[in-house]
């Protein structure tokens, strides 16, 4: 998605369907290797998470979170992926907030 979104990897931009169809496989690929990429090292959403894809906006996210079977609690991997996620939900409030602040 991140190729995709580089106007310079990617001068030409693909059709919406197609980075709908790409995003949905990764969606899948995402799903089967139970991991989840969510900010750059520049503190951007990335990958999956990003909110728009040159043009194609996701609406909705499959976000796999691993966990013990028969028992409570995350495994490492669901603790790392839940630690992700509340990372990008803490900087989607603050540019959500931030863009809300400067509509006014």
């Amino acid at each position: 998605m991140d190729l995709i979104n580089d106007k310079q990897a990617t001068p030409e931009a693909p059709k919406k369907a197609q980075i709908e169809k790409i995003y949905q496989q990764a969606t899948e690929a995402q799903i089967l290797a139970g991991s989840v990429n969510t900010i750059s090292r520049s503190g951007q959403a990335s990958g999956m998470m990003r909110g728009k894809i040159r043009g194609f906006i996701p609406r909705k996210r499959a976000v796999p979170i691993p966990f013990y079977t028969g028992k409570w609690g995350l495994d490492d991997s669901g603790k790392k992926v839940t630690r992700q996620l509340a990372s990008y939900l803490k900087w989607a409030y603050i540019i959500g907030n931030g863009a809300k602040a400067n509509c006014h």
